[in-house]
């Protein structure tokens, strides 16, 4: 993919992730700098359209990304220069105060959050998610999301199993271990001591703020593994 092609890609992608309606050719060329004319545009879009980055849901509407486009997306994003979180000194307290960090969690982001310590689960955020169009707007998406809920102990090994090494992992919609269509997941693991961990995973819809998540999931691990790390 060449590199105008990628800019209008991601400008897309961006302007979904914010309003979550399909996006137009004359709205990316009015609002984004990209040195290229409708028409031209219009024809990149086609070529992303053919070749699965976008998706057109009517003959004449405007297109949203696919999950081939998303994973274009995540894997652009340079962890070295993400941007900078600062959480709430609570943080520190992290293992004493679970619920009130977790809810701040699930503010910031927009997200469920799910976390696992042993065979202890806490989730936090599911009226944040629900508030999200991809469910509030689509009975049949909210259903099948809360059915997973309701049995997320069923997955928990897929959960852990799912979990890097070092870093975060970005699982975008059916490849998160929940098999949910719309959703997507980071996970990570932080140190609770030398020989134990738990596990942190952000569960939201597909059109995620995935560069600003994965600092915030980035952050978190740092903060509570080094005041573990203290103890």
């Amino acid at each position: 993919m060449n590199s105008r092609r990628q800019q209008i890609l991601f400008s897309i992608i961006d302007e979904h992730i914010e309003n979550s309606i399909p996006v137009g050719s004359n709205l990316i060329f009015e609002k984004y700098n990209i040195p290229a004319s409708p028409a031209t545009i219009r024809m990149e879009m086609a070529w992303l359209t053919k070749n699965s980055y976008l998706t057109q849901l009517y003959t004449s509407g405007g297109r949203i990304p696919t999950t081939k486009a998303y994973r274009l997306f995540v894997d652009s994003i340079d962890c070295k220069k993400e941007q900078k979180i600062k959480l709430p000194q609570v943080f520190n307290e992290f293992m004493s105060f679970p619920r009130e960090c977790l809810k701040y969690i699930a503010e910031y982001s927009n997200s469920l959050v799910i976390n696992f310590i042993d065979d202890n689960l806490l989730n936090v955020g599911l009226d944040i998610l629900l508030e999200e169009p991809e469910f509030y707007n689509n009975p049949e998406s909210l259903q099948n999301l809360v059915n997973k809920l309701e049995n997320l102990y069923v997955y928990t090994e897929k959960i852990i199993h799912s979990v890097p090494e070092s870093g975060v992992v970005v699982y975008i919609d059916k490849e998160n271990p929940l098999l949910l269509e719309k959703c997507s997941m980071i996970i990570s693991s932080y140190n609770i001591s030398s020989k134990k961990q738990g596990i942190i995973a952000l569960l939201g819809p597909t059109r995620m703020r995935y560069d600003k998540n994965m600092a915030l999931i980035n952050e978190l691990v740092r903060m509570v593994s080094y005041n573990n790390g203290r103890r």
